[in-house]
């Protein structure tokens, strides 16, 4: 017998073989054409999908007198991890920091940890937080996470910006910013 003939019987014989232990949850409905999405558990659970989850106004999480608003988001994912930048805008009360963090698995987000004035320099403090639960599966590798803080100011700029990430791997001042 050819080896070629035998090898393809026997892929043949393998796969007819394997054909019935294929098995489906439920009963097949052939009217139901539509897919069913599952709703929220809680309003805790995120879309991962979605780059641009606004948290409100964050200037509660800032310890300055200074911050009158403050709007912290995830942009999506970055190229050039642990940097930021700091914009301070034209309206002379306006600062836009804009930055990518390193995040430890595919679960994990940017998050606005908390911020302080202290001596003309306000210190922005990011951070990365896995949201998974037992239940969820998470690429196991570094990720770099792009996030904006938008802060408005009452009385005029600071001094300098310092933005320092705690991330997965590093932790340290990555930008120091003064407006003039």
């Amino acid at each position: 017998m050819n080896r070629r003939t035998a090898l393809q019987t026997a892929a043949v014989g393998l796969t007819a073989g394997l054909a019935g232990c294929a098995s489906f949850d439920g009963p097949f409905d052939e009217e139901s054409t539509e897919s069913e999405t599952p709703e929220p558990d809680s309003q805790n659970e995120t879309d991962m999908t979605d780059d641009t989850d606004e948290t409100g106004d964050d200037a509660d999480a800032i310890d300055s007198d200074r911050v009158a608003g403050a709007s912290f988001r995830h942009t999506s994912e970055c190229s050039d991890p642990e940097t930021a930048s700091v914009d301070f805008l034209d309206s002379d009360v306006e600062a836009v920091v804009s930055g990518c963090i390193e995040g430890r698995n595919g679960c994990a987000v940017p998050v606005l940890v908390g911020g302080a004035e202290d001596g003309g320099t306000l210190r922005i403090e990011i951070g990365e937080v896995d949201f998974s639960d037992d239940e969820m599966a998470c690429t196991q590798q570094i990720v770099q996470l792009g996030y904006e803080l938008r802060l408005r100011f009452d009385d005029g700029f600071p001094d300098t910006i310092e933005v320092f990430h705690d991330g997965a791997e590093q932790s340290g001042i990555v930008e120091t910013a003064s407006p003039t």
